[in-house]
């Protein structure tokens, strides 16, 4: 029974008689009791941050179920192409449904940028999360300034919920049932400025330590799973001597069989409700290589009216994507910049990256850059506001939505120094844009 004030002892002494005599157990709970709860036990602080709105300082269960769904959202939208638009692939895993208490393991997805790493993580994440499991989406920058993996998640949740304690990365491990994993999807760590020592760092934070006195009881820390997306040249430095650790497992992911890119085309192609036979997805899917980010990107085309047919739209899918998000901006912005300029301010930003050899330049750098083009600087301060093609990360240092966007444009900007002549240009010969040379 619950009271908001304090019953009289003789109202209490007949309740609990008549209790008895009912064979029924009562518990009173008065004015004081109810906010003593509220205020010092971690489910009281979840009850009142879900139902009164209060902020949660106490880290419980259903709150940390809560910051998954939370961090699954948010994981989403870092994503450049929608949910709507995927199929299932054929792409076997030894890693969901085994969580044998103490087994810290770590799942590293290894392929080429736009192969679709990302997606499968976030597909992972949400079936665990899903099934009622709990996990986390850790962006890979977290992992430069963390002590331990536990320091990581901490900074994750404070970045959820601000007002929680400094010990919610230590308590969300120990609130784990032992034979229920949490699933740490870290994302990107190609993208960093130094790929291989982040993983250095994870890998070993990540290799089994167990301590004498929990081997002698038969227990450890909560199982947990760590997820990864790799390109293959980051692993490479490490694969020798870790490929047959027991703790980790390498899946490799390649671009769409013939089959999965066919059916990729017809599954975007009827959410919009147009009509497509198999044989003329399949030819769409091999005017796009099989290539599962230009499929997904194709698939937001056609959400917008067009008036090419879809053979055309499927040739340079990603040039006529970067047109439909500056002509989306035109219309978020008003035609004060009009959809041509933007693009222009990032292709001379791509020429300034290539000739600085820097692709992940901080703000400041950009100002030094283009000091004497402040109409480029304008235009770019406006696309990363928006964040539909490029953005600023945590340390301010500026950065495309994707790395095909990225290499797209230093490409384009490697291209017009050949179209130029000026072969003696020597960044263009950098080994780091082999890729983009090619």
């Amino acid at each position: 029974l619950s009271t908001n004030k304090r019953p009289p002892q003789a109202v209490t002494k007949e309740a609990f008689r008549l209790a008895a005599v009912a064979g029924v157990a009562l518990d009173i709970w008065e004015q004081s009791r109810i906010a003593g709860y509220l205020d010092n036990k971690p489910d009281g602080h979840w009850l009142r941050k879900h139902y009164l709105g209060i902020d949660a300082e106490m880290l419980s269960f259903p709150l940390l179920r809560q910051l998954s769904r939370d961090s699954l959202q948010a994981y989403q939208h870092e994503l450049l192409s929608s949910p709507d638009t995927w199929i299932p692939r054929d792409i076997a895993y030894g890693i969901e449904g085994k969580g044998a208490p103490g087994n810290a393991r770590i799942c590293l997805l290894i392929g080429e940028s736009g192969f679709g790493k990302s997606t499968e993580a976030y597909l992972l994440l949400q079936r665990h999360v899903a099934a009622g499991g709990v996990g986390l989406w850790i962006p890979a920058e977290i992992l430069d300034d963390a002590v331990s993996l536990h320091d990581a998640v901490k900074q994750v949740l404070l970045r959820l919920c601000p007002s929680l304690l400094p010990n919610a990365g230590q308590r969300a491990f120990s609130l784990l049932p032992t034979d229920q994993p949490l699933m740490l999807v870290i994302d990107d760590i190609n993208r960093v400025n130094l790929p291989s020592r982040i993983l250095r760092r994870l890998l070993a934070w990540m290799q089994p330590r167990v301590t004498t006195e929990a081997a002698k009881q038969g227990i450890g820390e909560a199982p947990f799973l760590v997820v990864t997306p790799l390109w293959p040249k980051v692993w490479g430095e490490f694969s020798h001597s870790n490929e047959n650790q027991p703790w980790i497992e390498t899946v490799y992911i390649g671009a769409m069989s013939t089959a999965e890119g066919t059916a990729a085309v017809h599954h975007c192609v009827t959410q919009t409700g147009k009509d497509i036979t198999p044989a003329e997805a399949a030819v769409l899917a091999q005017k796009m290589g099989n290539d599962p980010i230009l499929i997904g990107l194709f698939g937001k085309l056609l959400t917008v009216p067009h008036h090419d047919a879809m053979a055309v739209l499927a040739e340079n899918v990603l040039e006529r994507y970067l047109r439909m998000m500056a002509d989306e901006l035109v219309q978020h912005e008003g035609e004060t910049i009009f959809a041509h300029e933007y693009l222009d301010a990032l292709s001379a930003l791509a020429r300034e990256m290539l000739l600085h050899r820097c692709v992940h330049p901080t703000w400041h750098e950009i100002d030094e850059w283009l000091l004497q083009s402040p109409a480029l600087l304008r235009s770019l301060r406006k696309l990363v506001q928006h964040g539909n093609l490029c953005r600023l990360s945590s340390r301010a240092q500026f950065e495309f939505r994707h790395d095909r966007i990225l290499y797209y444009y230093i490409a384009q900007a490697i291209l017009a120094v050949l179209n130029a002549g000026n072969l003696d240009c020597e960044p263009i010969w950098d080994p780091y844009f082999n890729d983009a040379l090619g």
